[in-house]
């Protein structure tokens, strides 16, 4: 350190601590007044202690001094680094914040699904059932006065192989407090399935919702929430992380895109079913249940549509009650 950079930290030590600059200060007289009466022929008077004992006590009281000096140079040191410590940390979690795509624990992707239906203008789902979905998204957009454009991705509740393996992975990866009795059964997902389809008919018909329904002819272990300003990413367990991306991303623009090309290669719904004689949520039963499913038709390219309620989700063989009992939360 320069003697001019030794000088200023000095005076700026002794504005912080004027006691601790008066003891160095009377160390060096001392030891100074010391060293003259012992090597020079200057004298001290008789009532001042004599060299030695004055040189001692002057030693000391620059030991105190340069401890104290020492420790607040520590201090300042250590007050630096914490200010640089505190500003990486800051800049750190800056970045993962506005990162455009990053890992979510599993504690935290409840709260952001609702932050981001409190505030979204449409909602695009793929996943295997839509429990969450039809229970939970399709009631916040219905009470919206503004077009709500809903895009849901589904498997097949026609095509029973397909409701078989998902059931068989959902019974296997789900934790076990979140299986229920008859999760491995296909039935139980084309229930979910059907309510679902049914959840969104209903809400729609009594609100600005605009919806199109795709039926996937296979499933992926990923089901996607996607709002206007972010996507969720997340698995069967409910203890897993999911990945989050901003809407500004690749990752989210291409999810995008794969949802308004879906249609192509895939099975579409279609509803006949003049929705002024569809009831609201509060006043069906299960026979209007059974209306609303059987007027929807399924159509794939240019072939001829078919009903919705075929091969393994023929009407004889569902329970409309339990449909649409889980389509509106009627058991919980």
């Amino acid at each position: 350190m320069s003697n001019k950079g030794f000088v200023a930290e000095t005076i700026a030590l002794a504005k912080a601590d004027p006691a601790g600059a008066v003891t160095g200060l009377a160390g060096v007289v001392g030891v100074g007044v010391a060293l003259m009466d012992l090597f020079t022929p200057f004298e001290l008077p008789a009532d001042v202690p004599d060299e030695v004992f004055l040189f001692g006590l002057s030693t000391f009281l620059l030991s105190v001094y340069g401890a104290s000096r020492l420790r607040r140079i520590r201090d300042k040191e250590e007050r630096l680094r914490d200010d640089r410590h505190d500003l990486l940390l800051g800049q750190i979690a800056q970045l993962v914040e506005e990162a455009e795509l990053r890992q979510v624990p599993s504690g935290e992707i409840n709260t952001l699904l609702v932050a981001e239906l409190s505030s979204t203008s449409g909602w695009w789902f793929r996943g295997g059932s839509g429990r969450w979905f039809s229970r939970t998204v399709l009631p916040a957009l219905a009470e919206r006065k503004v077009p709500q454009p809903v895009s849901i991705q589904i498997l097949d509740p026609r095509d029973k192989h397909l409701c078989a393996r998902y059931a068989s992975y959902r019974s296997q990866q789900r934790d076990p407090a979140d299986i229920r009795d008859n999760e491995s059964d296909p039935r139980a997902i084309q229930t979910d399935l059907l309510a679902c389809i049914l959840s969104a008919r209903v809400h729609a018909s009594h609100s600005r919702i605009n919806e199109d329904i795709v039926l996937l002819r296979t499933y992926s272990p990923m089901r996607i929430d996607m709002g206007s300003s972010m996507l969720l990413a997340t698995v069967a367990s409910q203890t897993a992380p999911a990945l989050m991306a901003r809407h500004d991303s690749f990752f989210y623009k291409s999810i995008k895109d794969e949802f308004e090309s879906a249609a192509h290669g895939h099975a579409v719904l279609r509803s006949n079913f003049d929705d002024r004689r569809i009831p609201r949520p509060k006043d069906m039963t299960a026979e209007s249940a059974r209306a609303v499913l059987e007027g929807y038709e399924v159509i794939v390219g240019e072939e001829q549509p078919t009903s919705l309620l075929s091969g393994f989700a023929r009407a004889e063989d569902l329970n409309f009650e339990d449909i649409y009992r889980k389509a509106f939360c009627v058991d919980a």
